[in-house]
């Protein structure tokens, strides 16, 4: 096994072991925000039937929360790409410099 094929083992495990953390933090994202968007939706429905009896003033807010909701859940997609795309480019960097400096 060549000093190579043991940079290109090592880099392959680091590659696997980057994408189980990604994979990992999609998943809890996913998790939580399912989560948050269940208890929000309760929320939301518990203040529409208030609203019924209170007035449009209720139903303006509870669209209000929803729409704060859906935003919070773009950036943290934002948020997720972001991340995997900064350590795509500093894996790739790594593979760059090591083969370049054997």
């Amino acid at each position: 096994m060549g000093f190579f094929d043991r940079i290109k083992a090592a880099v392959r495990k680091v590659d696997k072991a980057v994408a189980a953390g990604l994979n990992t933090v999609t998943k809890t994202v996913a998790k939580v925000a399912t989560t948050v968007k269940k208890t929000v939706a309760k929320a939301v429905t518990t203040v529409e039937k208030a609203a019924k009896t209170v007035g449009a003033k209720v139903a303006t807010a509870a669209t209000k929360l929803k729409n704060d909701f859906n935003a919070f859940i773009a950036k943290a997609s934002c948020v997720l790409r972001r991340i995997r795309l900064k350590l795509r480019i500093k894996i790739t960097r790594t593979i760059s410099w090591i083969k370049a400096n054997p």
